[in-house]
């Protein structure tokens, strides 16, 4: 009980690191946890405009992050985010934004769904019937939704609960 006090007070006397330092740090750890578990990548940090901590992940091993080394597309990169997070927070962050990348599969997911989301806006516009969308992660339809927020022919909600929750372009 004592040492968990003494970490926490030299954890204040340290003083609050840059957002620059958190991504060095993040990608050093990170590296290292992967690195742990077997795999043959490394992971870099940068900071993106509004102070968005951003890991990318490359190697030979990455694409056994993507597929989640048996736990289901993406979500060993979400656990390992969560994990880092904590890390993070140990080094003074304060939570804000931050996503893990892998081999920047996430960059070009998101230039793809901002095309889908034109897309879907142009075909609600031509039916003049609202389209749902089943199956989006959080992410997803957070794209979707940033995607067709300027335009002013259609109107973006998200609908229901969970593993359930869908979005309705009308």
């Amino acid at each position: 009980m004592g040492d968990r006090d003494d970490r926490r007070e030299g954890a204040e006397d340290v003083g609050r690191k840059s957002e620059a330092e958190l991504a060095a740090y993040g990608a050093e750890w990170l590296t290292g946890l992967l690195k742990a578990l077997g795999l043959d990548v490394r992971a870099e940090g940068s900071v993106a405009a509004g102070g968005t901590l951003e890991f990318n992940i490359k190697g030979k091993d990455s694409a056994l992050c993507v597929e989640g080394l048996g736990l289901g597309r993406g979500q060993l990169a979400g656990y390992i985010q969560t994990v880092l997070t904590l890390a993070l927070q140990r080094e003074g962050w304060e939570s804000g934004s931050m996503f893990i990348d892998v081999e920047g599969t996430r960059r070009r997911a998101t230039v793809d769904l901002t095309g889908l989301a034109a897309w879907l806006g142009d075909k609600v516009t031509a039916l003049g019937k609202p389209i749902t969308i089943l199956g989006m992660s959080s992410g997803e339809r957070r794209s979707i939704h940033a995607g067709l927020g300027e335009d002013g022919r259609v109107h973006t909600e998200s609908e229901g609960y969970g593993a359930f929750r869908r979005l309705k372009i009308r």
